[in-house]
Order: structure tokens, then C-alpha cells, then sequence
């Protein structure tokens, strides 16, 4: 998830701050992805689960996995920037993480 007022750590915020003050934004190889919503669709997504007859839990995701080095890629071609994204050899952090909860799809529809 990212959106306004993230953490300044977290990788949307970390790569334009970088990019913004024309340092290099550094970021692991092509290895991790991730399933990366905006605030505003998970917020949607709970809306339509709460007024939902859906019971019990439900995963909140695109089910669309995404490379943190193609987010990091297109910012930079955004801004501009492009050539400031660095790929380096890191530990990743954890598994892929993607999901989309099959329950979720009919309340989504409704709304």
C-alpha cells in the first residue's frame, strides 16, 4: 500500500525524495515484487467488504504482482530521473507478497 503521508522510508516515498533531491535512489535488483494498491482503492476495498454480506477474513489485493525495480523505474521516468534508480544485489526482505481474496471480487463489483 502506499499513498499520502507514508513513512519516508517505505519505497514510494524513499524514490522521489531521492529522485527529488537528484541523489541516486538505491533499490534491490529485479528480485522482489510485491502486490502495491493505493490507500484510496484499499479504503474502497474495505467500503465494499463492510456493506458486503462477506463474512470472515478477506485479503485486500490487485493479485497483480509487480517488480520493486519497474515501480522504482517508472518513478524515475515520471520525474525524469531515471538514471538516478540503482539496482544493487540485496537480501530480500521476504517472500513475493500478492493476493486478491476471491470472496472480494462480488462485493467490488456491486460498488
Amino acid at each position: 500500500m502506499y499513498g499520502p503521508f507514508e513513512s519516508p522510508q517505505r519505497l514510494v516515498p524513499y524514490i522521489v525524495s531521492s529522485l527529488v533531491s537528484n541523489k541516486p535512489a538505491e533499490i534491490s535488483e529485479n528480485q522482489q515484487v510485491r502486490d502495491y494498491l493505493h490507500v484510496e482503492d484499499v479504503a474502497a476495498a474495505l467500503l465494499a467488504v463492510a456493506k458486503s454480506p462477506i463474512d470472515g477474513p478477506v485479503n485486500v489485493g490487485s493479485g497483480k504482482p509487480v517488480a520493486v525495480e519497474d515501480i522504482a523505474r517508472r518513478i524515475g521516468a515520471i520525474m525524469g530521473r531515471e538514471c538516478l534508480v540503482r539496482t544493487r544485489a540485496l537480501t530480500p526482505s521476504s517472500q513475493p507478497a500478492f493476493k486478491r481474496s476471491a470472496k472480494l471480487r462480488p462485493a467490488l463489483a456491486r460498488n
